[in-house]
């Protein structure tokens, strides 16, 4: 057991820092609805694998938020917090434990996805893009909006992008193995949060280089109020949940055209660990067709929520030999450590 938090969280997001220690916030207190735990408290891990960390409440840091804020950790420990009520737009400086405010999103969004665009191992996380949820203050049901923010410069505000073809709340927003983007499942009502059974969404959306969405076949089920979904190790997702009525539905499994698009590369041989700023090779028979290498992290999704995805592109050479000589990212600050999936990606 590990020390007790100040006060209950229902609902909160935790953000890793580069040295291990835990930042938690938002979240309702043990009070109920209406009390929202406004505390920021960081976790601290013992150094030993059976010990006792320890916690601790930054009163500085003290902050109002809506539930599970779209939380992403910058290379330099700062973490920018950006949705989903349109007032959350700041960032914590972890070194003062004291907050910025940017410019609020252009409308409440509860309940919509928030995904870290891809990026480069080197640079970091550059951009964090907010897909769909349904503005609780105009109550208009599901809204299809999509907005991006500059994580280096939070300061110019949110962009806006091309929008999806349906509004979605309780949606999932998955990258795929190629870096795709796919929007699945939610609804288009406007019931409370648990609600949105007026309007289940079954197709599902993909989106383009050109940031254009595309519709593509749907579900069966209906994926709305606690649906996840998820990529799967062999490129497929998995989406499953909804707990509206308590009837227990079948997962779905959804398998992208990239996998009938001619035959995969195959992973020969790879090590099972790196280290940070090392280099190591890549044992694939068409080394000369791949064009990215990408680090993917596995899903770690709650309430169109998942601020753990992540999605690397690695630096990499090939050899006529079959080999790819990739360079591992160069420290904690770009990208967390921990289990990541390796996927190649050649020109078909």
């Amino acid at each position: 057991a590990q020390p007790r938090m100040a006060h209950g969280r229902w609902y909160p997001t935790l953000a890793t820092l580069t040295d291990g220690r835990v930042v938690i916030f938002g979240g309702l207190d043990e009070h109920g609805h209406e009390d929202v735990n406004t505390d920021v408290e960081v976790f601290t891990p013992s150094a030993a694998r059976d010990g006792v960390g320890t916690i601790q409440v930054k009163p500085t840091a003290a902050r109002w938020s809506q539930l599970y804020p779209h939380m992403v950790r910058m290379p330099d420990n700062r973490i920018v917090v950006a949705g989903p009520d349109k007032w959350d737009t700041a960032v914590l400086n972890t070194s003062t434990w004291r907050w910025t405010d940017y410019p609020d999103i252009p409308r409440t969004r509860l309940w919509g996805a928030a995904v870290v665009e891809p990026y480069d191992a080197a640079a970091g996380p550059r951009a964090l893009t907010l897909v769909g949820g349904y503005d609780t203050v105009a109550a208009t049901g599901a809204e299809p909006d999509v907005y991006r923010l500059d994580l280096a410069n939070p300061g110019a505000g949110f962009a806006p992008q091309a929008p999806l073809g349906t509004g979605r709340a309780h949606a999932n927003a998955v990258f795929l193995a190629d870096g795709t983007l796919m929007a699945v499942g939610g609804g288009v009502g406007n019931g409370p949060s648990q609600g949105l059974s007026s309007g289940p969404v079954l197709t599902a959306e993909l989106r383009a280089e050109d940031g254009s969405w595309t519709t593509i076949p749907g579900q069966a089920v209906r994926r709305t109020y606690h649906s996840t979904a998820a990529l799967l190790p062999d490129g497929r997702v998995v989406s499953t949940g909804d707990d509206l009525d308590g009837t227990i539905r079948p997962m779905e499994i959804y398998s992208p055209a990239y996998l009938f698009a001619g035959t995969r590369p195959v992973i020969d041989a790879a090590p099972s660990a790196v280290a940070y700023g090392s280099r190591f090779t890549v044992r694939t028979a068409r080394a000369r067709s791949v064009r990215r290498v990408l680090l993917i992290a596995p899903a770690s999704v709650t309430h169109a929520n998942d601020m753990g995805q992540r999605v690397v592109r690695l630096e990499f050479a090939a050899s006529s030999d079959g080999v790819l000589t990739v360079t591992a990212p160069p420290g904690a600050g770009p990208v967390p450590g921990g289990y990541h999936m390796l996927v190649i990606v050649d020109d078909q």
